[in-house]
């Protein structure tokens, strides 16, 4: 972490109302920094693949989707904070 931001994260999480992680291991970094673990809210990080079955309809890339669609993805890291498992 670059100088200067773990002190800001530090102010930004204990100004915070509320804090919301995605896995209990990042609700336990949180908390190490002084956030009072009951403002600390864990939703969890990731679909449930019971309810959430995408399959692409056609070849392309975008599937049948109009030319107009808006398309969300992530771009990020992956940290042992995610708790990501095989299903």
């Amino acid at each position: 972490m670059y100088l200067g931001t773990a002190a800001l994260e530090r102010w930004a999480l204990n100004a915070a109302a509320a804090v919301f992680v995605v896995s209990d291991e990042l609700k336990a970094q949180v908390v190490q920094q002084g956030v009072h673990e009951e403002r600390v809210v864990v939703i969890p990080n990731g679909a449930d693949p019971a309810r959430f079955t995408p399959e692409l309809r056609s070849n392309s890339t975008l599937g049948d989707l109009p030319d107009d669609a808006v398309v969300v993805g992530y771009l990020g890291s992956f940290s042992s904070w995610h708790d990501i498992r095989p299903c």
